[in-house]
């Protein structure tokens, strides 16, 4: 008889339990993912280091860059429309260059360590930064993640790695001062990334190759969504960095 009838099979304590294949499946799956990530919590921090630099290019291409030229449009809750950036980093000499533009702004600005710091309007206008908007300006150029990257991949002794988490990558100045953290995917693919002694990361989306061999992300955007950042070209130079720093004539 059948339960469906009113009785129970009286042969159905006897018969063995069979486990159904989704449950099954779903075991290994589950053992299989804590294997890899009892393999991941294994890694040093040097091998999680190595695995970053291989995943975004590879540390000889990194270690020769002196700086990069990245073209990008961004979309911000700030901005009616989306506006284009392209912004001059050099790696060696403390300095950077930015230009915003779209069909309602233009705006420029330059920060450099030894020279003027300037911002530049619509109307032409351009005004040195103030100090504290030169040290903040300072502090991005510092902890830039592709700056970043090229001195670990040169083996810059003023930096070191450590794991702070499993899949947290930071970066450490000599003085102990923490410079930026990395969050790493189990291909050692950046997905999240922040500075200084911030805990809230900005998104990075999957890796894609530029024309010299360094990988970057396609994408950026903020952790509360309020601004998202396609990066359109990143172009690499072999030879000193050229950024125009001389600040606009009053008109």
């Amino acid at each position: 008889m059948s339960i469906r009838d009113g009785n129970f099979d009286s042969g159905a304590q006897s018969r063995p339990f069979k486990m159904p294949r989704i449950m099954i499946f779903l075991f290994f799956a589950l053992a299989l993912s804590a294997s890899a990530f009892a393999q991941q919590n294994a890694l040093s921090a040097e091998q999680r280091l190595e695995g970053l630099l291989t995943a975004m290019g590879g540390r000889e291409v990194w270690a020769k860059l002196p700086g990069v030229r990245v073209t990008a449009i961004h979309h911000t809750s700030e901005q009616r429309l989306p506006f284009k950036n392209v912004i001059w980093n050099d790696f060696q000499t403390p300095r950077f260059r930015v230009e915003a533009t779209s069909a309602e702004m233009s705006r420029a600005f330059v920060w450099q360590k030894n020279g003027a710091a300037w911002a530049k309007r619509e109307n032409g206008t351009s005004r040195l930064l103030n100090e504290n908007e030169s040290i903040e300006q300072g502090r991005w150029w510092e902890s830039n993640p592709y700056r970043t990257l090229q001195r670990l991949a040169a083996r810059d002794p003023e930096l070191s790695v450590r794991l702070i988490e499993p899949d947290r990558l930071a970066v450490f100045r000599r003085d102990g001062t923490r410079l930026c953290w990395f969050r790493l995917n189990q291909l050692n693919e950046p997905v999240a990334f922040s500075t200084w002694d911030s805990e809230t990361g900005t998104i990075f989306g999957p890796l894609k190759a530029a024309d010299s061999g360094v990988r970057h992300p396609k994408w950026v955007a903020s952790a509360d969504g309020r601004w998202r950042v396609e990066l359109l070209d990143f172009a690499t130079v072999r030879e000193k960095m050229n950024v125009e720093t001389e600040q606009p004539k009053a008109r």
